[in-house]
């Protein structure tokens, strides 16, 4: 739980070889989601949090592309 204003940016690629792309700022909703669908076998997270006073984590939720 964080108390401030959240953005997060997404990172991937395919092969550890590849050059990252990036996603914009994604806003963080009001369920506490910052929902994103970019697909790759590497991610990074940048959190971008302004106006806190708190915070005590994060988790990433991941779900399969394709898998119905």
């Amino acid at each position: 739980e964080i108390d401030g204003d959240i953005t997060v940016k997404v990172w991937t690629k395919a092969n550890f070889q590849d050059t990252y792309t990036q996603t914009g700022h994604i806003d963080v909703n009001s369920l506490g989601f910052a929902p994103f669908t970019e697909n790759g076998r590497y991610h990074k997270l940048e959190f971008n949090v302004n106006n806190w006073t708190r915070a005590t984590g994060f988790n990433f939720r991941k779900e399969d592309s394709g898998g119905y």
